[in-house]
């Protein structure tokens, strides 16, 4: 969480613990995308932000989440494909 505030992870998103706990949760109740991923894990995407967020219940933090950018969002296989695509 550190990361996220002290780097600028999510620039003009988040400056708050707040603003993030608030940002995930909506991504989670209303994402662009979603996949069942292996080992119980769940991806999800917010094209509009560029969120990406991988739910792992095994993980101690319960997954991560990152930003890819507003101009470009890349696909992986999170997402079951391999490109890349310019907004």
């Amino acid at each position: 969480m550190e990361d996220i505030l002290n780097q600028g992870e999510f620039p003009g998103l988040i400056r708050t613990r707040e603003q993030f706990s608030n940002h995930i949760e909506n991504i989670l109740n209303k994402p662009s995308a979603f996949k069942q991923l292996r080992s119980n894990r769940t991806g999800y995407r917010h094209q509009e932000t560029g969120t990406v967020i991988t739910r792992n219940p095994h993980a101690l933090d319960g997954g991560t989440a990152f930003h890819l950018g507003m101009d470009l969002f890349i696909i992986t296989r999170l997402l079951g494909k391999y490109a890349i695509v310019e907004k």
